[in-house]
C-alpha cells in the first residue's frame, strides 16, 4: 500500500513540475520529406547582378520527432512540438552568418545564432 501511495505522489509531482509532456505533436513521413531535398554539407553559391558572391552551406540536419504517448522530459517542459530543420552558414567576403531554419506543425522559424 505504501508503494502505491509513493508511486502516486511521484507521478503527481512529475506532472506538477512539468516533466511529463501534456501537449505533444508528431511529424509524418510526408512532413519530413522536404529535408531529403537538401544534401547535408552541400554548398550553394549565389551571385548577384553586380558580381558579388555569397555561399550557403547546410551544416546539420535535425529532426525532433516522437511517437511516444508519454515522454518524460529532463528539461521539465510541458509542451513538445515536433520540428525539423537545418543549421546553416552564409558567407560572403566580409561576413559570416550562422543560424537555423526550422519547421514544426505550428510554426516556421528562421533564427540567427
Amino acid at each position: 500500500m505504501k508503494y502505491k501511495l509513493l508511486i502516486w505522489v511521484i507521478s503527481i509531482a512529475a506532472v506538477m513540475q512539468g516533466c511529463i509532456y501534456i501537449h505533444m505533436t508528431h511529424l509524418s513521413d510526408d512532413d519530413l520529406e522536404w529535408t531529403n531535398s537538401i544534401p547535408l554539407y552541400s554548398e550553394i553559391t549565389l551571385k548577384s547582378n553586380n558580381g558579388r558572391t555569397v555561399s550557403v552551406r547546410y551544416q546539420k540536419k535535425f529532426i525532433n520527432n516522437s511517437t511516444d504517448r508519454i515522454f518524460i522530459s529532463s528539461a521539465c517542459n510541458t509542451d513538445y512540438d515536433a520540428n525539423t530543420g537545418y543549421w546553416f552558414e552564409i558567407k560572403d567576403s566580409l561576413k559570416t552568418l550562422s543560424g537555423y531554419f526550422s519547421i514544426s506543425n505550428s510554426s516556421v522559424i528562421f533564427e540567427q545564432a
